[in-house]
């Protein structure tokens, strides 16, 4: 963990220095924890307010940060989102999860216009 809280420090530097674009991604695609993730994305912000999250990265994020035990007024700090924007995010994964492995028709089928005449 305080290995990590260096990394997110350098990673703070670096976006003092060059800017905040693509340090988030990198961070992310290195497959950093969603607790190091958020931090990052919170600090990101202080070092420049127009930096923000995508709508689906703060989704992600917030649906990750819930799965490690987040509670979601931390995941709305970190996110930089509202309270009612984690529960649709969260309920939105949810509704996913529940869908899964489900045919976008239903039963229907793909042979139901040929059955049907």
């Amino acid at each position: 963990m305080k290995e990590r809280n260096r990394s997110v420090d350098k990673y703070v530097l670096h976006a003092k220095r060059y800017g905040a674009e693509e340090v988030f991604e990198t961070a992310q695609a290195l497959g950093w924890p969603a607790n190091d993730l958020g931090a990052l994305a919170a600090r990101l912000r202080r070092v420049n307010d127009k930096w923000r999250l995508s709508r689906e990265q703060a989704h992600e994020l917030a649906v990750r940060l819930a799965a490690e035990g987040c509670p979601p007024a931390d995941i709305a700090r970190r996110c930089g989102i509202s309270r009612p924007t984690v529960r649709k995010a969260l309920s939105e994964a949810a509704s996913a999860e529940s869908l899964e492995g489900v045919h976008p028709l239903g039963s229907i089928g793909p042979n139901f216009a040929s059955e049907a005449a």
